[in-house]
C-alpha cells in the first residue's frame, strides 16, 4: 500500500489521541486533514456520524489510549526521577483515581519537574500518533505543527 499524503495538524492530532473521555471520538478526515470529534452532546452529532458512515475510507478513527498505558509512562518517568522523598510522594498518586492529575499537582512545587514530565508524556504521545499514522500509510513529511 502506497504512502497517503494527509495535510494535518500534529498538535491536534496528539491532544484527540490523548483524551481518553469515553464520551470523546476522534477521526482524521483523510482528505481535509482535520480533527473530527463525535460527542453524543453535539447539535450535529447525527449529520456527523451519517458522513462518517458513508464515507468510510474518508474517516480513519482514532483509538484510545490503553486503559494502563498512562500508568505505565508515569512508572517509567519516575525511573528518572532521583529524589527517594518525591518518589514516595509520587508512589500515592498511583492511588488515586486520576493518577496524571495527581502526579501534576504533587509537582507543583518543582516546575522543572513538572514540565520535564510533560515534555516526558508529549514525547512518548507523539511517538504512538507517529506509529500509529506509518501503521496507516500517512505520509507524515506533510504535517504541520502548531509553529508552522
Amino acid at each position: 500500500m502506497s504512502q497517503r499524503n494527509v495535510d494535518f495538524e500534529m498538535d491536534r492530532l496528539i491532544y484527540a489521541w490523548r483524551d481518553d473521555s469515553p464520551d470523546n471520538l476522534y477521526y482524521l478526515d483523510l482528505e481535509t486533514g482535520e480533527i473530527q470529534l463525535v460527542n453524543r452532546t453535539l447539535e450535529d452529532v447525527k449529520d456527523l456520524t451519517d458522513e462518517i458512515e458513508l464515507e468510510r475510507n474518508r474517516y480513519l478513527y482514532l483509538p484510545k489510549p490503553e486503559r494502563d498505558q498512562v500508568k505505565n509512562d508515569l512508572r517509567d518517568f519516575m525511573s528518572t526521577i532521583e529524589d527517594q522523598s518525591l518518589l514516595r510522594i509520587l508512589e500515592m498518586a498511583f492511588e488515586s483515581p486520576h493518577v496524571y492529575s495527581s502526579f501534576l499537582k504533587i509537582l507543583d512545587k518543582d516546575e522543572s519537574e513538572k514540565e520535564r514530565l510533560q515534555e516526558f508524556i508529549d514525547s512518548r504521545s507523539r511517538m504512538r500518533v507517529l506509529q500509529w499514522l506509518e501503521a496507516n500509510c500517512i505520509n507524515t513529511d506533510s504535517m504541520k505543527t502548531t509553529e508552522d
